[in-house]
């Protein structure tokens, strides 16, 4: 509902620049202003008992205004981004009318028109109060689920767009695992390689270590994952045996390092946080980097992107020069 608020009061500056003409625009930025006063007016009503049949009248009215406004939107003289807003954002509220009326069936139909018509706001969605009474019903998980795989087909399609044509900057890898082995980035020409920087304090971090283990597993023989923990810079047995923990905890199974030297950080231009991920691909080239969390269907299609490239030639072995025949 404060999405609604915030879009009427935008919407106004927009059209202070309409000629006085173009009367159709703003009739339609009234109806939805009011429209939206006729949703904050209905949920005072049906907090009490002897106003509840006024408040679900009241939706009703919001829900025809909104419906007006649907109706006139594909003739209306208003720029296209802000037509996709308002559909979107009447499609939406409509939900929310239903689904405080009890008409859970309508208000699903209204939440799926509102994400064909772009809505991406699962957040909002999974925390508006006035979608409580359809979060409990099996039909939320199919919608939910429609939403996620339009939000996440999104972000794959940013994400390969993303992958630098060529080296993103100048990057090498050698590290000393937790294991006592040897890690350089050298040594793993001709696979698609992950360098992970997280630490176990970093709650997106946490959350995004599952789909690099389930990335490893599913991509074992062609991909290779490092992980380099910074724990605030700290590297004594403790902290090497909370890293070790976690991994155990979590079935991480790829190479860990821990890193104390700030310079380890400064290999990545621009370090912003945790946790930045870099995709290299089978040559050794850095082709993305990827900061914060990202869903598993983002970090496979990085990893899919670049395994389907072609795979760079050896590098020739230097032929020595033949020996030198002095003909006297």
């Amino acid at each position: 509902m404060n999405r609604t608020r915030r879009f009427a009061f935008a919407a106004l500056a927009l059209f202070c620049a309409v000629p006085a003409a173009a009367q159709d625009p703003g009739e339609l930025q009234r109806k939805m202003q009011e429209a939206y006063d006729c949703m904050t007016e209905a949920n005072g009503l049906l907090s009490s008992p002897e106003t509840r049949a006024a408040g679900v009248e009241t939706y009703e009215k919001a829900c025809r205004l909104y419906g007006e406004v649907l109706a006139a939107l594909p003739e209306a003289a208003l720029p296209e981004t802000t037509r996709r807003e308002w559909t979107m954002i009447a499609h939406y509220n409509i939900a929310c009318a239903r689904s405080l009326q009890g008409r859970s069936d309508e208000a699903f139909a209204a939440l799926e028109r509102a994400i064909a018509a772009g809505w991406r706001d699962l957040d909002h969605m999974n925390k508006d109060p006035d979608l409580e009474p359809l979060r409990g019903l099996p039909r939320w998980k199919q919608v939910v689920g429609k939403l996620e795989a339009a939000r996440n087909a999104k972000l794959i399609e940013a994400a390969k767009r993303s992958l630098a044509r060529g080296k993103l900057f100048d990057y090498d890898l050698e590290v000393r695992t937790l294991d006592g082995e040897t890690v350089r980035l050298a040594d793993l020409r001709g696979k698609v390689v992950i360098v992970d920087y997280w630490g176990t304090w970093c709650a997106p971090c946490r959350e995004e270590i599952p789909h690099l283990v389930a990335l490893q597993k599913k991509y074992r023989d062609r991909l290779v994952i490092v992980g380099i923990a910074w724990e605030h810079g700290n590297a004594a047995d403790e902290d090497v045996e909370r890293v070790k923990a976690f991994a155990k905890e979590h079935g991480i199974d790829y190479p860990l390092a821990l890193a104390s030297d700030p310079a380890e950080l400064r290999k990545v231009p621009g370090f912003q946080g945790f946790p930045t991920t870099l995709f290299i691909d089978r040559s050794g080239t850095v082709r993305a980097k990827e900061v914060g969390y990202r869903p598993y269907p983002v970090l496979e299609a990085l990893v899919e992107a670049l395994l389907a490239e072609e795979t760079p030639p050896a590098p020739a072995k230097k032929t020595p020069p033949p020996a030198r025949e002095d003909w006297f």
